[in-house]
């Protein structure tokens, strides 16, 4: 009796132990520029060994999203749009930190028209539809920046075609008149014979964020806060060894290897703790509720989290 006692007693302790050190982070990632540093915390051992990383990888956000909901990723990068859709019914997904912010130097979407569209200054495109997905965060900060220029909404159209690569073909071929192309493909684009018209590094809406799930922020606060450290560690290390940055880019299929000479790396990435403002997260909800996707306001504290030290 007094055997099987002690062997119950270790079962258990063992057991307890690989709950706390045993469990798994799933990261669930775009293969945007924004995820870079996860792979490099990842590959460099920044994790600490109390949890082990997963990534996951996600063709695109709707995929993200239903993973998100039934359980099976725990922290991504979005965008406040998707968090605010996401938490429309019930709180299921807090904002942890901020990923990415578009600065001055360092755009992170790109409003282009196509080679033979003739349209090569913003005033041109009054009336014409714009490519991008709706309801997202380049939907948000096209219409955002058009009104700022002067736009009224009567001369403000889109076309919808979610799928990046698809919408980059249809501009380079001529199929759409302008769209909208995020970093580093709107570069591609270029070189293909598009024109910039505008991009949002000078406007304060681009930003990307990390989001943990509700369960999983709750259960596991400290991997959180671990899981920040070692990105904005990853990060500092990208703008210190910029060429081999670029490399990894390459190497994770996140940049064209024929960019390789002309593209730099950009400065949006964070290099620290950041959340966005009560502000940006107040006219997120606002652009929702006015196109009816939203119908009532979420409190800025029920969904921005700061952890101990943040």
């Amino acid at each position: 009796m007094r055997t099987f006692k002690v062997v119950l007693m270790l079962f258990l302790i063992l057991f307890s132990t690989s709950q706390v050190l045993g469990y798994k982070v799933r990261i669930g990632l775009l293969p945007i520029v924004e995820s870079l540093p996860v792979h490099i915390a990842k590959e460099k051992g920044y994790f600490p060994s109390e949890f082990e990383v997963e990534i996951v990888p996600v063709g695109s956000a709707a995929e993200r999203d239903q993973l998100l909901a039934s359980g099976k990723i725990d922290i991504v990068i979005n965008d406040l749009l998707s968090v605010a859709l996401f938490n429309s019914q019930r709180i299921q997904l807090y904002v942890i930190g901020t990923s990415a912010k578009a600065v001055k130097g360092s755009p992170m979407f790109f409003v282009l028209s196509s080679p033979k569209s003739g349209i090569l200054k913003l005033e041109q495109l009054k009336g014409i539809p714009i490519a991008t997905s709706e309801n997202t965060l380049p939907h948000y900060v096209t219409e955002k920046i058009l009104e700022i220029n002067g736009f009224k909404p009567s001369e403000i159209a889109f076309i919808p075609i979610p799928r990046i690569p698809e919408r980059m073909s249809a501009l380079v071929s001529d199929k759409v008149k302008a769209a909208v192309l995020p970093d580093p493909l709107a570069f591609l684009a270029l070189k293909e014979g598009c024109n910039l018209i505008i991009e949002d590094s000078q406007y304060d809406y681009s930003l990307d964020v990390f989001s943990a799930r509700k369960e999983f922020l709750e259960r596991h606060p400290q991997a959180v806060s671990d899981f920040l450290s070692a990105i904005y560690k990853a990060v500092n290390e990208i703008y210190t060894n910029s060429d081999w940055a670029k490399e990894m880019l390459i190497e994770k299929k996140l940049l064209s290897p024929s960019l390789k000479e002309s593209y730099r790396v950009p400065d949006y990435l964070l290099r620290s703790f950041l959340l966005p403002s009560p502000h940006q997260w107040q006219e997120v909800l606002e652009w929702l509720k006015k196109r009816q996707l939203l119908k009532d306001s979420i409190p800025y504290e029920k969904v921005f989290y700061r952890g101990k030290g943040s």
